[in-house]
């Protein structure tokens, strides 16, 4: 066939920075409405279950960019 194996059964996977600060943000607060004590390291890890490669730092940065903290802050 002349093509590797690897390349035959290659998925590509969806790539986190296709995912815009305001998709990130729609997806923090539709979260948060369900959990609202999530921080962003609760929230990372739920994106990772979700499938969602999407670093901490980011997140972190996107919910001090739009004021979205957790409701159980001190």
């Amino acid at each position: 066939m002349g093509i590797s194996r690897s390349s035959y059964y290659y998925k590509a996977k969806e790539d986190s920075r296709y995912i815009t600060d305001e998709k990130l943000r729609n997806m923090i607060e539709k979260v948060q409405e369900e959990f609202p004590g999530y921080g962003y390291r609760r929230l990372y890890h739920h994106f990772l279950r979700e499938g969602h490669r999407i670093n901490s730092k980011r997140i972190k940065r996107v919910m001090r960019e739009f004021n979205l903290y957790s409701c159980l802050g001190y």
